[in-house]
């Protein structure tokens, strides 16, 4: 009987669980500490996220005035990680402004400064969000500003002392996955040019007329004594622009890149919502130096 009734209260929670999620309106999810836990409910998506910044800073502004920052900012991320769309809130850094590097070479505010990282549930996407927080001596712990990463976006790099441009191509052509932009860059970036520039013309022409350049820029290297042209590449997952792109560099014979201190960058598009495991899984291979989220989109918060 007693395993009957836990079975049965189980269940209930798991109803008002689901009931919690999908309609926000029900929720509580800390009892007496904070009001606005409908608004902030319905704002969780990466798309109104600048909606709950006040009722968050809110939050902030109801704890004891006897607390410090470390105790306010580690009781947002126990409320942050309660919330059935957010998950894993960490806080990464504090410090006062005595510890901070000026930015920009102004002075910082006198405070404390702290950043929390988060994974935001949008829409049944996992979003990876930044949140920047400031509090004054006088003034409350406050949020000051947000990032996020674009969707579907990595960098891949490798180091092009040790990988080339074929090695790139064998790799981008494991994975089904679209090739939005490849370039190297670093100390000597660029295709080098040995002869002089009279070459420059018939090769830039040989460039613009291929279907996927997207950028191409002519400059002197005043060490090196050597044109260069740096040549951002797009949609290079067809094996046909690759072949053609090894077929240009032998027929000019051109050399890509100068190493060492240089790198061949790719921007790869996964799918939406798997950022993170894409990510991890290029890490996983040898010729691959780092990875990177790409394009952090800022909001600043007034």
């Amino acid at each position: 009987m007693k395993t009957n009734i836990l079975k049965f209260t189980a269940f209930l929670l798991m109803i008002v669980v689901l009931f919690g999620v999908a309609g926000c309106d029900k929720q509580e999810i800390i009892e007496g500490k904070y009001d606005d836990d409908i608004e902030f409910c319905s704002d969780t998506t990466l798309e109104n996220f600048h909606k709950a910044i006040p009722s968050i800073n809110n939050y902030l502004s109801s704890w004891s005035e006897n607390w410090n920052h470390e105790r306010k900012l580690n009781e947002l991320v126990d409320f942050l990680n309660s919330h059935p769309y957010i998950a894993n809130a960490k806080l990464v850094h504090i410090a006062d402004e005595t510890q901070m590097v000026c930015r920009e070479g102004l002075p910082l505010p006198q405070g404390t400064w702290a950043t929390i990282t988060m994974l935001l549930n949008d829409n049944g996407k996992t979003r990876e969000v930044t949140l920047w927080l400031f509090g004054e001596r006088n003034r409350p712990m406050r949020i000051t500003g947000y990032a996020h990463n674009k969707p579907k976006e990595i960098h891949v790099y490798f180091n092009s002392g040790n990988t080339t441009i074929r090695e790139v191509f064998d790799f981008i052509n494991l994975f089904d996955h679209r090739v939005l932009k490849m370039w190297r860059l670093g100390s000597r970036d660029g295709c080098i040019l040995d002869l002089n520039g009279s070459r420059v013309t018939p090769i830039l022409n040989a460039l613009n007329a291929k279907p996927y350049l997207y950028r191409a820029h002519v400059w002197w290297d005043n060490f090196e004594n050597r044109t260069m042209i740096s040549v951002i590449k797009e949609n290079m997952k067809n094996r046909a622009y690759q072949s053609d792109w090894l077929r240009f560099m032998s027929d000019f014979n051109l050399t890509e890149g100068y190493p060492p201190h240089s790198w061949f960058i790719i921007i790869f598009e996964v799918p939406d919502g798997e950022e993170r495991k894409w990510k991890n899984r290029f890490n996983e291979f040898d010729s691959v130096i780092d990875t990177h989220f790409t394009n952090v989109v800022v909001h600043t918060v007034e």
